[in-house]
Order: C-alpha cells, then structure tokens, then sequence
C-alpha cells in the first residue's frame, strides 16, 4: 500500500511504511515546498494514505484550499487522508510563529466535506470517517469518495 506522510520532518523514518515530502532535505522520498502546487513529482491517483500530523497549521492561510486540492489530487479514491492540527483558540495553535493558519472542527464540517452548503471556493469535497476532538487538537479521517 503507497501511503505519504506529508511535511514528515527529520523523524520521518520513524513511520517506515510511510513515503515522505517535506520542504526540507532529511532524506525521504520527496523535497518540496508543498504550498507550491501541483506537486509536479506525484502523479494522479498515486497514494492510498496520507497524513499530515502538526502540518497544515504551517500553511500559508491563503494557500490552504490548494494544499487539500493537491491532496484530493493524489489520493486514490477510497484512500483516507488522517489529518491531526492544534484546535484554535488553544495556546498551541497560536504560541508558534510558524503557524500560518488556524483551524476548528468546522473547517473540515463545514468546507472541506460533501454537503449542502451555499458557498464553493473551488474546494474538493471530502467525505468524513471520523473525527476526534479535545480541547487541544482536531484529529479527522477524510476519504475520498465511495465507502471508508
């Protein structure tokens, strides 16, 4: 099973099954900015999993329909993105000076998954598996269409 671990940092090692990209050279698969899209080295339709752990608040907040785009991109369909990012308003999402965005359980409920909505920002819709919430951080499982 091909599965990414996106913006992996210097332990990305450590998840073996795991291809790797990061902005920084640490040795995995692929080095690249990922807010610059497309990510001209990942075909279409190319993983099964992927994950972004502590990742998606570095996003440039401008830049972050992109990235979830380029990850619908990516996956296959029925692939699963696990997604886990500090919940605004805690102290985590904010005491860091590289977080660029912020992010509550209603980004993904609310934008990112399949519903009835009014509005439509070129955003690809996920389906939702499950979704994990304390007071600290969101952790969510999206798919790409078709069952979980």
């Amino acid at each position: 099973m091909n599965k990414l671990n996106i913006g992996c940092g210097k332990n990305w090692a450590n998840l073996s099954d795991f291809d790797g990209i990061d902005v920084i050279d640490f040795g995995q698969k692929y080095v690249w900015n990922i807010e610059e899209t497309p990510w001209m080295q990942i075909k279409d339709n190319s993983y099964n999993e992927l994950r972004a752990w502590n990742t998606l608040e570095h996003i440039h907040q401008d830049k972050v329909v992109q990235v979830m785009n380029e990850c619908y991109r990516i996956l296959k369909l029925n692939g699963k993105f696990n997604i886990k990012v500090p919940r605004f308003p805690h102290i985590n999402s904010v005491k860091d000076p590289t977080h660029y965005s912020y992010w509550v359980p209603e980004t993904f409920t609310d934008y990112f998954i399949e519903k009835d909505v009014n509005f439509d920002y070129g955003i690809k819709k996920w389906s939702i598996e499950k979704m994990d919430l304390d007071e600290t951080c969101v952790v969510v499982c999206l798919y790409k269409g078709g069952d979980c």
